[in-house]
C-alpha cells in the first residue's frame, strides 16, 4: 500500500472501526483517539492557520505561558515567537517592555500556534 498522506489518514481514523479479539473495545478506543489526536497535531504543524481571538485567550489561562508565532500585519515589523501571557497580551520572551496586546489582535498581529511554511521553516 502507498502512503497515505495526513489527511487521508485522519479520515481513515475518523470513518473506521478496528475490530479485533486481542484488544478490549476500550483499549481500541482509547487507540484511535491517541493516533487521530497525533495526526491532527501534525496536519496542524503542516499548515497551521492563525488562532481566533477566543483560542488566544484560552491559552492565556496557562500560568506558565505558552509560545506563539507572532506575525505583525504591519510591514515594518518582523515576525517573532512571544509568550501568551495571563495579561491580555503575548510577551516577547526576556524583553519586559514589549508585547502584542489582544485588543490590537487581527488588526495589528495575528497568532500561531506553528511557524507557517512560508514565513520560513515549518515547525521550529
Amino acid at each position: 500500500m502507498e502512503n497515505m498522506t495526513t489527511a487521508e489518514s485522519i479520515h481513515v481514523y475518523q470513518n473506521s472501526r478496528l475490530q479485533s479479539e486481542s484488544f478490549t473495545p476500550e483499549a481500541v478506543t482509547a487507540a484511535y483517539v491517541a493516533g487521530l489526536a497525533a495526526l491532527q497535531e501534525k496536519a496542524e504543524q503542516e499548515n497551521p492557520h492563525p488562532l481566533t481571538k477566543e483560542e488566544l485567550q484560552q491559552l492565556s489561562g496557562d500560568p506558565d505561558g505558552t509560545p506563539v508565532w507572532v506575525v505583525p500585519l504591519l510591514k515594518e515589523m518582523y515576525p517573532e515567537w512571544a509568550i501568551v501571557g495571563m495579561h491580555g497580551n503575548a510577551q516577547l520572551p526576556g524583553i519586559g517592555y514589549t508585547w502584542w496586546d489582544f485588543r490590537d489582535y487581527g488588526t495589528k498581529w495575528v497568532a500561531y500556534l506553528h511557524r507557517p511554511k512560508e514565513e520560513g521553516g515549518g515547525t521550529t
